[in-house]
């Protein structure tokens, strides 16, 4: 909560400001303005690779030495 009242503070605005302006899009969306779902959860695969350490892995100065490393 600190952090959103934070960012209302940075934007001029204060909590009853907020809400009244939430409301009115609501109003003016026939519902909430923004959707409302739960996070996608990564299977297994995403996340070993998101965990995985590719401090290691080659790089490349230009395209031509990928393709020759591809072997195309």
């Amino acid at each position: 909560m600190d952090e959103a009242e934070g960012i209302l503070k940075d934007l001029g605005l204060n909590r009853s400001t907020a809400l009244k302006i939430f409301y009115q899009q609501i109003i003016w969306n026939n519902g909430l303005p923004f959707a409302v779902k739960k996070p996608e959860i990564p299977n297994e695969e995403t996340l070993d690779a998101m965990h995985e350490d590719i401090s290691k892995t080659k790089t490349y100065d230009n395209s031509d030495e990928l393709w020759h490393d591809l072997g195309i």
